[in-house]
């Protein structure tokens, strides 16, 4: 019997394990969240004494947290615990949208920042996003740049963008891969193309 820790005859249970109830009918355990939606211990199909993350209990069933906006988690219909990505908690137990800090994509509060989005670096020092430099969409400081865009190459020993030679659209450190239309790759370098190409 699933979720039966002790029974009788093999067809009666007499207790059941955490997250389970007797059904009192059927003499077999039930998941309590099977009769009641939320619930992750129950001492009855009838009563809930514990909820899921994202319920709150309230008069021995849980409810559900939707009812406060953006909150993930919440202590009752009013105050929220924690919040979805790009919120914070406030003072009032709501959430906030994390707006105001650019590049901000997930914070403490109204001026801290804890996550950036691409193409800004998290300044631990005053907890702001900083922007990387205009050659590198990711990164991990001014200059500590772990992707460049097209026309410049990462620099393997010190993690910056260096710009490709003249024409050159994809390059490394020592040639040309790729060059711009109208423009044939030769040996490490673009040439005009003399014919349309």
């Amino acid at each position: 019997m699933i979720g039966c820790l002790n029974c009788h005859n093999g067809t009666v249970c007499l207790a059941c394990g955490d997250g389970y109830t007797v059904d009192s009918v059927n003499k077999n355990c039930t998941l309590c969240n099977n009769t009641l939606p939320g619930c992750s211990l129950c001492n009855s199909t009838t009563t809930c004494i514990a909820c899921t993350s994202i319920y709150y209990l309230s008069s021995n069933a849980c409810v559900s947290c939707t009812g406060i906006a953006n909150c993930l988690t919440c202590a009752s219909s009013t105050v929220c615990t924690s919040c979805n990505a790009d919120y914070y908690l406030d003072a009032t137990s709501k959430c906030s949208i994390c707006t105001g800090l650019a590049g901000c994509i997930a914070c403490l509060n109204s001026t801290a920042c804890i996550g950036c989005a691409n193409g800004y670096y998290l300044n631990t020092t005053n907890f702001t996003c900083m922007a990387c430099s205009a050659s590198c969409p990711i990164c991990y400081s001014p200059t500590n740049c772990s992707q460049c865009l097209d026309g410049y190459y990462l620099a393997s020993t010190n993690n910056t963008c260096i710009k490709c030679s003249s024409n050159c659209i994809k390059c490394n450190s020592t040639s040309c891969v790729n060059c711009i239309t109208s423009y044939y790759l030769n040996g490490t370098g673009c040439n005009p193309c003399t014919y349309a190409c």
